[in-house]
């Protein structure tokens, strides 16, 4: 399996307890480095490939067209069946979003618990038919489903998705510039403002993630430290910081990560 360096936990998590070999492909804001994605994709030949294109997580890279007709070409020469994780398509922040061309050839899957409500536990799987047709006379497929009113719920929002979507991202960018305008200017961590998704990826510059989410815990506060998202463990610096919840909440988050990090950091002039 070809993953991101970092990716999503919980399908990281999953490929682990399968025992899949893991080759992995670094991603910053800045984008994907496409050599080492070449590198991957050979090393999962006639595999699969895990990855999020769509405001990736946890970096909020957002991959660009022609990086993704790279994938799709690559894709094709190795054997390797691509799986674009979408749920986070839809959380565009941009002002005047223009979603970009999906990957071709690749299986989409997607989720109403990241576009519509964390609870809302619905989600899908788009391919060819005969792909589809296998996962779905599994005989796991019907206990792994989403409760049937969950399911009913889902089909009603999703007739209406973009009122939704509109209200939805509103929110979003307000959380998200207001932790930024916490976060901004001060020299003991360094991010880049994500053009959608759920959170930020910040970069500590002196402390490591692990000391840091120890002494938050010990003020109430569970962050997320950057190794949990590597599948080499690296990124010992960095923590993901989701700007999902109210503005009262993100002040606290602002203020216990000031705290874990030593007080009063020295602002940038």
């Amino acid at each position: 399996m070809a993953v991101e360096i970092p990716t999503y936990t919980d399908p990281l998590a999953g490929f682990r307890a399968a025992g899949t070999r893991l080759a992995g492909c670094r991603v910053t804001a800045d984008g994907w480095d496409l050599d080492q994605l070449d590198d991957a994709f050979r090393a999962a030949a006639g595999g699969m490939a895990y990855l999020v294109p769509d405001f990736q997580n946890p970096t909020g890279a957002l991959m660009p067209a022609d990086a993704r007709l790279t994938v799709a070409r690559l894709a094709e020469r190795h054997r390797v069946t691509v799986v674009a994780d979408e749920t986070m398509r839809d959380l565009d922040l941009r002002d005047g979003p223009a979603p970009v061309r999906r990957i071709p050839g690749s299986v989409l899957i997607g989720s109403a618990a990241k576009t519509i409500w964390a609870g809302l536990r619905v989600g899908w799987i788009r391919g060819p038919a005969a792909l589809i047709g296998e996962p779905a006379h599994h005989p796991l497929c019907e206990p792994l489903s989403a409760a049937p009113t969950q399911q009913l719920v889902a089909a009603e929002l999703l007739r209406d998705l973009e009122s939704l979507l509109r209200d939805r991202r509103a929110v979003l960018r307000r959380q998200r510039d207001h932790l930024c305008g916490l976060l901004a200017g001060d020299d003991r961590w360094r991010f880049t403002v994500p053009p959608g998704g759920l959170a930020l990826w910040v970069r500590l510059t002196a402390l490591r993630a692990d000391l840091v989410t120890a002494r938050a815990r010990a003020h109430g506060l569970e962050l997320s430290p950057g190794p949990s998202f590597a599948a080499d463990a690296t990124h010992p610096h960095h923590l993901r910081l989701p700007y999902t919840p109210p503005i009262s909440t993100l002040d606290r988050v602002a203020a216990v990560l000031d705290l874990a990090c030593g007080g009063q950091g020295a602002r940038s002039r």
